[in-house]
């Protein structure tokens, strides 16, 4: 044996420990980076999440009031006058997130339609009067209309018997107890459920804006309300599409957090679990992936 290779056999046993602490302080390095970039992952994603989801029900509530406010103009929606216009345009700039308002007839053809941009430069306007919103959806927009309707005496009784357990409650002197305010709040809903035309949201603004030639190569929603005259007769339909640049905004700020925080190249989608499909589309990740 040459002197070489008895050194080679004196150091490797002295070499191993070092080898072996190499590997698990790598080891350990490893897994406390993966638990970094998955708590700082889900942290981004749980408040990204809350917050658009927080604002998707800020929009439902500034939907309800611009709707509010359209039915208190006493509105002919198949004759818009000027005054009229102007203020529904002021309505959509002072409560923003909508990219813009249509109205409807029974059939559903749009009649009337304002767009709302911040930015109108690659906005290529198209006369959509007279186009038809989706036979599907109109006919769900319809059916969910009836059957609210239908549904009134229901309701009516389900609020005489409120009123009359919050009666005896008064009779017996439990004005003060915890049941008796259940009961009002619950009253309070069921008036409001009665009495208040109710709106719908759905997936599918894609074909509205791409007929106005809105700039969003994404789906959106479609906040929806039957409109009535003051006899209660259906007129036709008021409906909102939500800006989804916004969404998109708050996804790239959710990417921004997490490049600043060391992980860069993160791939985020918005996936609604009712459809099953990606709002947000990737190219690295697709539904067969979730």
């Amino acid at each position: 044996m040459s002197l070489r290779s008895r050194i080679m056999l004196w150091l490797t046993p002295a070499l191993l420990p070092i080898l072996v602490m190499i590997y698990l302080n790598y080891s350990s390095q490893k897994d406390a980076l993966e638990n970094y970039i998955l708590k700082i992952s889900s942290l981004a994603i749980e408040n990204g999440a809350k917050e658009i989801n927080d604002y998707l029900r800020l929009k439902d509530a500034t939907f309800f009031l611009i709707a509010e406010s359209i039915s208190g103009q006493k509105i002919n929606l198949s004759h818009v006058n000027d005054t009229q216009d102007r203020y529904i345009e002021a309505l959509l700039k002072t409560n923003p997130g909508f990219s813009m308002l249509l109205f409807t007839d029974k059939q559903g053809n749009i009649i009337y339609h304002k767009v709302n941009l911040k930015n109108s430069v690659h906005f290529l306007p198209r006369n959509i009067i007279g186009k038809p919103i989706r036979e599907r959806e109109l006919a769900h927009l319809i059916e969910k209309h009836r059957a609210w309707k239908s549904n009134k005496p229901g309701y009516r009784e389900a609020i005489q018997k409120t009123r009359k357990k919050i009666i005896e409650l008064r009779n017996i002197g439990k004005k003060n107890s915890r049941e008796y305010r259940q009961l009002q709040q619950r009253l309070i809903g069921q008036e409001t459920i009665l009495n208040q035309t109710p709106h719908y949201i759905y997936l599918g603004g894609n074909a509205l804006s791409d007929e106005a030639g809105l700039p969003f190569r994404s789906d959106t929603y479609v906040f929806a309300l039957p409109m009535e005259s003051d006899e209660g007769h259906f007129e036709g339909f008021l409906l909102a599409l939500l800006d989804w640049s916004i969404i998109e905004n708050k996804i790239y700020t959710i990417k921004k957090n997490l490049k600043i925080r060391g992980i860069g190249g993160a791939e985020i989608v918005l996936y609604d679990f009712l459809g099953n499909n990606l709002l947000i589309q990737s190219k690295k990740i697709g539904l067969d992936a979730l």
